[in-house]
């Protein structure tokens, strides 16, 4: 009678065993199978909003490269090319829509001929970016940090300054280059898209 109660106890402890082993594989793959859902559900919601962010931004930069074309039809129909003549049109874009951190237009050699606020103004910047690509047609540049500007422009938040450029050629009205329509975006309006 011993060796049946000793056998029916290994039996019951067995089928515990097996239960509990059944149930830690079970809870594990259902683990698992829940982990991976959520991971999938993540992914479509961080792709999702990454579509959305994309979309945004290339509207948004289609729309600043728009006014900046805009400014340029203007300076090529305008018949007063006076420094302060260019310079007020600048600065009336610029009051506008204070995205645009600066604008300025060069002479095809790269010198800023006038400028918001007068920043640069007789400056050559032919080896950045904005002229060296503006000079070849519509340039929208890649998000970089503030190079000349840094230290003329206000930074009330104290965090690096960072631009994105958009620059085109200018042409008189025989369609000859003039030189350089260039503007820097101050990035804060791309964070603030972010939020959203």
């Amino acid at each position: 009678m011993r060796t049946s109660y000793s056998l029916k106890t290994r039996f019951i402890a067995t089928f515990v065993l097996l239960v509990v082993i059944s149930c830690l594989i079970l809870s594990l793959t259902i683990g698992r199978q829940a982990s991976e859902q959520a991971e999938s559900r993540i992914g479509v919601q961080l792709t999702d909003q990454a579509r959305y962010l994309s979309k945004t931004l290339d509207r948004s930069m289609w729309f600043w490269s728009q006014e900046v074309q805009l400014l340029r039809a203007v300076l090529s129909q305008d018949n007063d090319h006076s420094p302060a003549r260019i310079t007020a049109l600048l600065l009336s874009l610029k009051q506008t829509m204070p995205t645009f951190s600066w604008i300025g237009l060069t002479d095809t050699e790269g010198t800023v001929l006038a400028a918001t606020d007068n920043l640069l103004v007789g400056n050559n910047i032919s080896q950045r970016p904005v002229f060296k690509e503006g000079i070849k047609g519509l340039f929208i540049g890649d998000v970089h940090d503030a190079v000349l500007l840094a230290k003329h422009l206000p930074n009330p938040d104290g965090e690096p300054m960072k631009f994105v450029d958009v620059s085109m050629r200018v042409h008189d009205a025989s369609g000859q280059v003039t030189g350089v329509l260039a503007a820097h975006l101050n990035w804060t309006w791309a964070r603030n898209i972010r939020q959203f």
